[in-house]
């Protein structure tokens, strides 16, 4: 497949439609690139980085900011002619199929060859690992639903490829900033024990986490169910103390209604001069 017919398949309807929101210069995407930027300086600190796949080049343009000397290239025409003006140097129109010219610090390369045909896909972590030692990687595992979505594989499928260069993923690094499956694979002159002692120190302290997680998990079930309990017992008292409530309420309001018939009443009102005579006598004798 030709450069200028995968070019196609990513103009401006791609763009528009096929990555979640709109891709274009928001506050949003920005925002996204800008993070990825910031994090890739501060904990890989790289003086020279390729974006393989830049769209409309957001993160050579982050990267830049940030004093590192960044390039960016992808197939679409479209994406490539809306590069910033202050970038346009940096990015250009090519195939991450071709042989890179140069070598770099880090590459980077995020949700790219999930659109390739998987022959292309390969020569392209070729190509990665050929131009530098480390590789910034991400391909979604799962979502086969996009149209251009061709060549979907697992994560362990992208590791077999990248270890058939001598690549291998840093297994402490967390990319979850970009995506939950973001790797960041290096070259590593390992042995196979070597190899297996890192991934199992990891796998342990995995495990570890998981039954620590497990652990608290249960006992903050085990407290919800006090909780709940307390709650429940709570809202029975409460229930009980509106009822006398409510019961206090309707006997003052009996109550009430005694005492303005009993002061309303004939016998009340004939009886009322004999209680002012009454009052009076009393008066006198004290």
């Amino acid at each position: 497949m030709s450069i200028e017919l995968k070019s196609e398949n990513f103009g401006e309807y791609y763009y528009l439609h096929d990555c979640g929101n709109p891709y274009e210069r928001s506050e949003q995407w920005l925002g996204f690139f800008n993070n990825i930027a910031e994090r890739i300086v501060k904990e890989l600190e790289p003086k020279s980085v390729l974006d393989a796949g830049c769209a409309w080049g957001f993160l050579v343009e982050a990267l830049r900011s940030r004093g590192v000397e960044a390039w960016g290239v992808d197939v679409s025409k479209y994406a490539i002619s809306n590069v910033h003006e202050s970038i346009k140097d940096y990015c250009k129109v090519g195939s991450i199929v071709d042989p890179f010219e140069c070598k770099y610090d880090l590459i980077v390369n995020i949700e790219v060859l999930e659109h390739m045909q998987t022959a292309d896909a390969v020569k392209a972590i070729g190509n990665f690992c050929n131009a530098s030692d480390r590789v910034l990687f991400s391909s979604t595992p799962f979502d086969y639903t996009e149209a251009t979505h061709i060549n979907v594989q697992s994560p362990e499928y992208w590791s077999k490829e990248f270890a058939l260069q001598g690549f291998y993923k840093e297994l402490d690094f967390d990319g979850s900033y970009i995506t939950p499956w973001t790797s960041l694979f290096t070259k590593q002159n390992l042995s196979k024990s070597q190899l297996l002692t890192n991934y199992e120190r990891k796998y342990w302290f995995l495990q570890k986490e998981n039954v620590d997680l497990r652990q608290r998990s249960i006992s903050d079930q085990s407290i919800c169910a006090r909780l709940e309990s307390k709650i429940a017992a709570t809202e029975q008292e409460l229930n009980s103390l509106l009822k006398k409530n409510a019961e206090l309420e309707q006997s003052i309001k009996f109550a009430n209604n005694e005492i303005v018939e009993y002061y309303s009443s004939t016998s009340w009102k004939i009886t009322k001069p004999f209680r002012w005579l009454s009052k009076k006598l009393k008066g006198k004798n004290a």
